[in-house]
């Protein structure tokens, strides 16, 4: 008897739905606001995972920068993010700042990828030359150490002119 039923309204829900009914002009816009909600929710976690993949390099870069431990981003810098987030009393901005990856590991993997892209960057200048030449600077450290630096300039084939340091060789 049940079964009955629930088949009975089915064919009396497909009957309205018919195709250019309202009900179906209705029902669709329905469905279709459900499923923009549910991207709606994936586009919002995925920006966030963005947002929070760029700071863990922003902060590699400056750990990197002022020639500290990597072991400070979890060390020093979470610490320091959660300190400010009980100030402001905002337990979205401390979930946020504990979900910052800044292990060691991953500090040294990011600085390594920033590393990576910078020498690229420079293998892919040097490649679109026209002209260039070398300059070599030899000079020593306070302990007597020689050290020679190579540098590279040239143009590019927009005409721009530049100087970079290629490599840093010591004895």
């Amino acid at each position: 008897m049940i079964l009955t039923d629930i088949i009975k309204h089915n064919i009396r829900l497909k009957l309205k739905l018919v195709l250019g009914s309202e009900l179906r002009r209705e029902y669709v816009a329905k469905k279709k606001q459900e499923i923009r909600r549910r991207q709606f929710v994936f586009t919002k976690r995925s920006c966030e995972s963005l947002a929070m993949t760029e700071a863990s390099y922003e902060i590699a870069l400056l750990l990197t920068k002022k020639k500290k431990s990597f072991s400070d981003g979890e060390e020093i810098v979470k610490p320091c993010l959660r300190i400010f987030a009980n100030c402001l009393c905002n337990k979205n901005i401390e979930k946020k700042a504990d979900e910052i990856a800044l292990s060691k590991q991953t500090v040294t993997r990011r600085t390594e990828e920033l590393a990576s892209d910078v020498s690229q960057q420079l293998k892919d200048l040097v490649q679109s030359c026209i002209f260039f030449s070398l300059a070599l600077d030899e000079s020593t450290d306070i302990i007597d150490v020689a050290q020679l630096c190579i540098f590279i300039r040239g143009i590019d084939d927009n005409f721009s002119v530049f100087e970079e340091l290629l490599s840093r060789v010591t004895s």
